[in-house]
């Protein structure tokens, strides 16, 4: 498969930010542009998040999404954010 010198140089640039921690993989993806450029989109993906909830329960699939979005937050990989957590962050939001 060929890749283009772009999409190779983004891999070289994830490669380089992973590193092996405590037996997992750590991955930073590092912003290309500048993060504070960022504006908060809660508004637009809002009603995006109840599409999808409408569809999964169409489809009857809200329990197996459910239990996929446990196992991010039993691994560390996702987490329950409170209101007072993100009216206290400072750094970049999309």
């Amino acid at each position: 498969m060929d890749i283009s010198r772009k999409e190779n140089a983004e891999l070289d640039l994830i490669e380089k930010n992973m590193c092996l921690e405590n037996d997992s993989i750590e991955v930073r993806y590092p912003g290309i542009k500048d993060l504070s450029l960022l504006t908060n989109n809660q508004q637009q993906v809002t009603p995006m998040a109840i599409i999808l909830e409408k569809g999964l329960t169409k489809k009857d699939q809200t329990i197996v999404y459910n239990a996929k979005i446990q196992v991010f937050i039993d691994r560390g990989v996702a987490q329950n954010t409170s209101q007072e957590e993100i009216d206290a962050w400072t750094g970049p939001v999309n």
